[in-house]
């Protein structure tokens, strides 16, 4: 892999600040993301994607590590359409 990038995405919780830090393995040909965040998390994973210079649209594989809900909570919005569109 020749780049390895912390999504590091803070936020509230209840009223607690929490950070939370999927990461991004890109390589010549594989842009993978581990772990998605939580539900509805897209457009903060967009955010700090764009600050690599990328695109959600440019990961090619995801990878979640276990099924807790900030590591998964987004999935579902990755699941390609009918029509073969991505997210």
């Amino acid at each position: 892999m020749s780049g390895i990038h912390l999504l590091d995405i803070s936020f509230t919780n209840q009223g607690q600040q929490e950070t939370i830090t999927p990461v991004l393995l890109q390589d010549e040909q594989e842009t993978i993301l581990v772990d998605c965040g939580y539900p509805d998390f897209v457009p903060l994973l967009e955010e700090v994607v764009g600050r690599f210079g990328l695109t959600l649209a440019a990961v090619t594989k995801l990878i979640v590590t276990h099924h807790d809900i900030d590591h998964m909570g987004s999935l579902a919005a990755f699941k390609p359409t009918r029509r073969g569109e991505q997210w």
